[in-house]
């Protein structure tokens, strides 16, 4: 499995039932802060931290982030994924991906967010 970039902004599918109000505020948006394994399961997790505050840290099994959205419970979402890239080619580090992902004009509009959020700065914790 290709796991995202340490650094990826993504946004969970829920983000498309927010109200515009919680969408302003980048409500379901994360950036992956790396990849662990869970002490006792030995399961890798990913390490992700919401760009809304406070700005929570939190961890899940990389089977279930990386997992398709349920059409059956959730018929109207047009994500495929539970959490996907934020895509926008013309900030300087989504530029270097790959061409083949389509630019979504939404998107361009949570990168900006973000980038302009004040997020905690965290000590940089060893990930493996």
């Amino acid at each position: 499995m290709n796991y995202l970039p340490i650094g990826t902004i993504v946004k969970h599918f829920k983000h498309e039932m927010c109200s515009l109000e919680d969408q302003c505020q980048n409500r379901y948006i994360y950036r992956i802060e790396g990849y662990a394994r869970d002490a006792d399961s030995e399961d890798i997790v990913v390490v992700y931290r919401a760009m809304y505050p406070p700005f929570q840290l939190w961890i899940r099994k990389v089977s279930e982030f990386y997992r398709s959205v349920d059409t059956t419970k959730y018929p109207d979402i047009h994500q495929d994924w539970i959490y996907e890239e934020v895509i926008a080619p013309d900030l300087p580090e989504i530029a270097t991906l790959p061409s083949t992902r389509s630019t979504r004009e939404s998107d361009k509009a949570i990168l900006a967010k973000v980038d302009t959020a004040t997020a905690v700065d965290s000590d940089p914790l060893p990930f493996c």
